[in-house]
C-alpha cells in the first residue's frame, strides 16, 4: 500500500493530508481537517473511549472463535483481559463507570409472560457471543473465511487514495462488524441497551461499499456484502442478496458521496497556500458529537485555530 502514496500531491505532503477513509466521510470537515492537519502532527493526544476499544475486543474475539477456532473458554479469556487493558479517558469520568457496567453490569432482558427466557450475562460477556454468533451465521457455508485485508483505491474524480480495512473476507467478498454498547441511565440497573437496526446505517453503507469497490477491480463476480451487527440483545446480519440498502445501486450511490465528500475537502486544500488559509475557510461546528469528549489538549488547540 505504501506505493501508493509516492505520487502524493505537494498541496496533501504541505497539510499532513494524504488519504481519506471511508469512516472519515462521516466526520464535520472542521474535525477532519483539525485532526490531521493539527493534532496528528503536533502528537495531541485523543483518546478513544471503552465503547471503540470494546468494538475491537467483540471483533477480535468474533475472530478468534469463527477464524481460529479456538475454544470459547480460551477465547473469552483472552478478550476479558483485553478488555481491561483498556487506558481510561483521563478527562471523561463516564468512561470508568461505563467500562464497570460493560464488564460487570448484568443485563437481563424484560420478556412478556410465557415468553422464553432470553440470554442472561454481563454486557461484555453477551456482545462477545452474539458478535461471534453474527459472525458464524454470515460466513456459513463459505469455504474459507480470513482477516480482512487493507484497501487503497483512488475513487474517480478524487486526486488522493481512499484507505480503509476489511473486518473478515468470505464468498470472495466484504464483512464488517459493528456493536453497539448500553448507554449509562439514571434506573435500577444504570443503563439502557438499544434494539438491533432495522437496517443499516448510512455510515456502514459508505465503509462496506469502498471495500467492495476495491474487490471489483480484481473480480468480474458478483461481490458479496454483509454488515453484523450485535448488542447485549442479540444479532442481526443485513445481506446484499436480500437488503435494499446494500443493493448495486445504493452502494454505488454510496461511492459517489464518499467521492463527493471527498472532491470538496480536496478543493479547500488546493485552495490555501498554507493550514492558516486552509482554516480560514473552514467554520468550526463544535456542536457537533463528534467533538464531545475531547482532550483539554485537543480543545486548547482548537481554540487557538479558530479563537
Amino acid at each position: 500500500m505504501a506505493d501508493d502514496f509516492e505520487t502524493t500531491p505537494e498541496w496533501a505532503n504541505r497539510l499532513n493530508f494524504k488519504a481519506h477513509s471511508p469512516s472519515a466521510a462521516n466526520r464535520p470537515a472542521c474535525l477532519e481537517f483539525f485532526t490531521k492537519v493539527v493534532a496528528r502532527p503536533q502528537k495531541i493526544r485523543d483518546q478513544f473511549g471503552c465503547n471503540a476499544h470494546g468494538g475491537r475486543v467483540a471483533e477480535e474475539y468474533a475472530k478468534n472463535i469463527v477464524i481460529k477456532k479456538m475454544p470459547v473458554g480460551e477465547a473469552m479469556h483472552h478478550a476479558i483481559a483485553y478488555f481491561d487493558e483498556h487506558e481510561f479517558v483521563e478527562h471523561d469520568a463516564d468512561d470508568q463507570i461505563k467500562h464497570a457496567i460493560f464488564r460487570d453490569g448484568i443485563y437481563e432482558p424484560r420478556k412478556a409472560k410465557d415468553a422464553p427466557a432470553g440470554p442472561v450475562g454481563t454486557n461484555l460477556e453477551l456482545i462477545l457471543k452474539h458478535t461471534a454468533e453474527g459472525l458464524a451465521h454470515a460466513v456459513q457455508g463459505a469455504n474459507k473465511v480470513t482477516d480482512g485485508r487493507w484497501v487503497s483505491t483512488k475513487l474517480v474524480s478524487n486526486e488522493l487514495y481512499h484507505i480503509g480495512e476489511i473486518d473478515v473476507e468470505a464468498f470472495g467478498g466484504v464483512i464488517e462488524i459493528k456493536t453497539s454498547w448500553p448507554s449509562l441511565a439514571k434506573n435500577e440497573r444504570g443503563f439502557n441497551v438499544r434494539s438491533l437496526p432495522a437496517k443499516p446505517r448510512p455510515d456502514h453503507v459508505r465503509q462496506v461499499a469502498l471495500y467492495q469497490h476495491w474487490l471489483k477491480q480484481s473480480s468480474q463476480e458478483k461481490i458479496p456484502v454483509k454488515l453484523v451487527y450485535s448488542n447485549p440483545i442479540g444479532w442481526r446480519v443485513f445481506d446484499n442478496a436480500d437488503c435494499e440498502d446494500l443493493s448495486d445501486e445504493n452502494l454505488s450511490r454510496a461511492i459517489d458521496d464518499l467521492a463527493r465528500i471527498a472532491r470538496v475537502r480536496e478543493k479547500l486544500m488546493t485552495t490555501a497556500k498554507n493550514s492558516d488559509e486552509l482554516f480560514e475557510l473552514i467554520s468550526p461546528d463544535f456542536g457537533h458529537w463528534m467533538w464531545k469528549n475531547k482532550s483539554p489538549e485537543f480543545w486548547a488547540a482548537a481554540q487557538r485555530i479558530w479563537g
